[in-house]
């Protein structure tokens, strides 16, 4: 049995034998045959392992190396899920990793979940119902949709209602309705009326 031996002539453990998620990673980036959007055996991408890694500045050093290399952001991990799905989902979010993300911001996962859907209520079996604000601000910041819908015809206000059963994700509710309001009513405002400022900050509106 070959045993792999550390500094000092020391035996190295099983554990210390497994090669960490950084030197994998950087290991497919330099090789010239390495599938940067391949899925390994826990259902896991290079990029959704970069994106999780504990140091942040390493995590985003490493995501942007990857998909400056080809890695694509619409890669699919374990259940259909992007990246960007699934650091919203274990609440694993890092505002410039989603940036470097953002083209896949209104992909579906399993069941047709966005990862908007996945972020206007709690997840997991213990998981709270409520939904993270800050979290749904940012995506829709990077575009996210208000009007896509699941496989069932649930927007993410659908998800966030089905949360609301114990009355704790009433001010998520509350906000989608005004978000989507706003969505709606800027989308009827450009295809009926044009718009300009003057030099005096003033805006004039005028019929198309």
């Amino acid at each position: 049995m070959l045993r792999v031996r550390g500094r000092g002539g020391r035996p190295m453990s099983a554990a210390q034998q497994v090669p960490s998620a950084q030197s994998v990673i950087e290991a497919a980036l330099v090789s010239t045959r390495a599938d940067l959007n391949a899925v390994d055996e826990n259902g896991e991408t290079l990029l959704l392992r970069a994106a999780t890694l504990k140091d942040k500045k390493t995590a985003l050093e490493l995501c942007t190396r990857l998909v400056g290399s080809g890695a694509s952001p619409s890669a699919r991990c374990r259940h259909e899920r992007t990246v960007l799905i699934e650091i919203v989902r274990m609440r694993n979010f890092n505002w410039d990793i989603a940036l470097l993300l953002r083209s896949s911001i209104n992909d579906k996962g399993d069941g047709g979940k966005t990862a908007l859907m996945w972020a206007v209520s709690g997840h997991g079996a213990m998981a709270q119902r409520r939904g993270n604000l800050g979290l749904v601000s940012h995506l829709l910041q990077l575009g996210a949709s208000l009007s896509v819908q699941d496989k069932n015809g649930f927007t993410a206000l659908g998800h966030a209602i089905k949360a609301n059963d114990t009355n704790t994700n009433t001010e998520m509710i509350e906000y989608l309705r005004s978000e989507m309001v706003r969505e709606q009513a800027m989308k009827t405002f450009g295809e009926n009326y044009l718009s300009a400022f003057d030099d005096y900050g003033r805006l004039n509106i005028r019929e198309r």
